[in-house]
């Protein structure tokens, strides 16, 4: 937008007193189609209300994809103000006319309220040009039906990140799940799930384990017949997520399992934004029976929210300067698993029934100094052991060249705040 065209256009003191704030702003600018019935005096009272309404409706449709693309229900660091909030108790947007050269700012009360919760979001268009060309087909399509469904998940998804308890975030995130699996009626979760495990499970006995444990999540005695399933004691029995989980870390990490299965079946059937649902439905059974006939798969623990990154050079040499330092321990070898959980230990760290990825950087292919274990670094690749702070798993990573460039890239993509499920690389908030 040029900015110059329209300030000189027409001179408005309400819109005089925040329009530092307006251009400050993040500006989302859409074509709609109006009809002024007024053409050279201000909007009628209903022509007024009805066109806010349908032009916040349509800036949060687009607002809505962003948020998917970069939020999620664990984390709210980086959720954005609700489209056409303007300040105080005021929303609003400017009115352009190209042809006429003139425009009106059309600001209203009580439409929009302060929800920012957040420091905002940051989109880099050119680095995220792929993604936005795919989430967007539910909006460029929204008059086919699986499109206008995806555009109505969208809104959901939006609706879950703004809640304000992890509890009101679980049982809305349940109903999504509900919804993308039948959009047109109502089904139970134990013919729901059957839609949608699927596309988060890559073997037949992983697809059973989820079912499973859709059981916990929804409805499930124990063997003494007492109710241990999470939804029906929060429905009723009053109960929150904080009372029914032990571990703050838990409750997170469900929030993740849930947001994995919505992304991973959205993800997986947006590209037939311009089809009739009857083709996801196909989709839905070729990738049930694929799943069926599939016997070995991935058979690890969901990874946590934390990884361990390692600069193996770095490791290496501090190791021998403390051996060097106290010479009258190096009998006492160095032991990379006890290391690992003293860690997690010094850092009050634990994801017990998680998995938690040690990632270990090298330049040379050598063991650790002073190690009870013979193996050099490359060959730690796929080790781990299980601990009541988690189970750790060891990748390794070569690079001869460019080390540091390695480990920054690494790290970039850790420390940015995207869609877990889009961009894997940035799912962990712990670093250690």
């Amino acid at each position: 937008m040029n900015e110059d065209e329209i300030r000189g256009c027409h001179y408005n003191f309400s819109f005089e007193e925040i329009k530092d704030e307006f251009y400050d702003s993040t500006l989302i600018a859409f074509p709609i189609e109006h009809e002024r019935r007024n053409i050279m005096g201000a909007l009628f009272p209903s022509e007024k209300d009805k066109l806010l309404k349908m032009v916040l409706e349509t800036a949060e449709d687009v607002m809505n994809v962003l948020r998917y693309i970069n939020s999620n229900f664990d984390k709210t660091s980086n959720l954005p103000q609700r489209a056409g909030y303007i300040s105080g108790l005021n929303s609003g947007f400017l009115l352009c006319y190209p042809h006429l050269k003139t425009f009106n700012y059309v600001v209203e009360k009580y439409h929009v309220l302060n929800t920012s919760i957040g420091n905002g979001l940051n989109i880099d268009i050119d680095e995220m040009i792929s993604q936005l060309d795919m989430y967007f087909l539910s909006l460029r399509n929204d008059g086919y039906e699986v499109g206008s469904i995806i555009k109505h998940a969208f809104r959901l998804y939006s609706d879950i990140l703004y809640m304000p308890t992890a509890t009101n975030k679980f049982m809305q995130a349940m109903s999504l799940i509900e919804y993308l699996a039948n959009p047109f009626e109502y089904e139970q979760m134990k013919k729901a799930k059957t839609k949608i495990v699927p596309f988060s499970s890559d073997c037949k006995k992983e697809y059973f384990d989820i079912c499973e444990r859709f059981k916990y999540l929804t409805s499930l005695e124990d063997e003494s017949g007492k109710q241990i399933g999470l939804r029906t004691l929060i429905i009723h029995n009053g109960k929150n997520l904080e009372e029914l989980m032990d571990k703050g870390y838990k409750i997170d990490l469900l929030l993740r399992e849930l947001q994995m299965y919505i992304c991973n079946f959205i993800n997986n059937i947006i590209i037939y934004s311009d089809k009739d649902w009857n083709l996801v439905k196909e989709k839905i059974d070729e990738k049930y029976e694929k799943i069926q006939n599939t016997k070995l798969g991935y058979e690890g623990k969901l990874e946590a929210d934390t990884s361990i990154f390692i600069d193996f050079e770095f490791l290496n040499k501090a190791l021998k300067e403390v051996y060097q330092l106290y010479p009258q321990y190096t009998e006492r070898k160095f032991n990379i698993a006890r290391f690992l959980y003293l860690l997690l230990k010094q850092v009050d760290v634990e994801r017990n029934g998680y998995q938690i990825p040690v990632q270990i950087f090298y330049k040379t292919d050598e063991k650790v100094f002073n190690s009870d274990d013979e193996r050099t670094v490359s060959q730690l690749e796929g080790l781990g052991f299980d601990s009541l702070l988690g189970e750790i798993s060891l990748y390794t990573f070569s690079a001869s060249q460019d080390y540091n460039l390695l480990m920054e890239r690494f790290l970039k993509g850790y420390l940015s705040e995207k869609n877990y499920y889009i961009d894997c690389s940035t799912k962990f908030n712990n670093i250690v």
